[in-house]
């Protein structure tokens, strides 16, 4: 009876498989266990986000006043849960998505935005967001006369 080649790309399949099997090949430790006791930060942000009565996040990032207008530069997190959520702007804006996406709700009019997407509300106009897959963060440019 004949033998029979044994093909290469068997002989080439089997190498691979047992050059990787071996414990410690690449001579690589396992990382040391954790300490028992883990110190946790003390690191308080400057501006961390609060709740608004109105349901979403938000935190100031500027304020100042001009020219007889007061001008405020907030941030609004708007998490997944949340499926509605309204917004107070005191004043007239303008908002720019910074991340994820979803929609908002200016008076009647529905529309979907996602990152960097921009778009104004009027003073008076209700404004209401939703965030879908994922929080969305909005920053908000408000002008409010004095």
């Amino acid at each position: 009876m004949k033998k029979r080649p044994v093909p290469l790309l068997l002989l080439g399949s089997w190498a691979i498989v047992a050059s990787g099997c071996g414990e410690g090949s690449r001579g690589v430790a396992l990382l040391a266990p954790p300490p028992e006791q883990m110190q946790i930060s003390e690191y308080q942000p400057e501006s961390p986000y609060v709740k608004t009565e109105a349901g979403p996040f938000a935190r100031p990032a500027f304020s100042t006043t001009a020219g007889g207008y007061a001008i405020e530069v907030r941030d609004i997190l708007v998490g997944p849960a949340q499926q509605v959520s309204d917004v107070s702007i005191a004043g007239a804006g303008g908002l720019e998505v910074r991340e994820g996406g979803g929609a908002v709700t200016i008076g009647e009019q529905v529309r979907e935005v996602a990152a960097g997407a921009t778009f104004t509300v009027s003073e008076g106009e209700k404004l209401r967001i939703e965030a879908r897959d994922g929080p969305m963060i909005l920053r908000a440019y408000i002008f409010k006369a004095q």
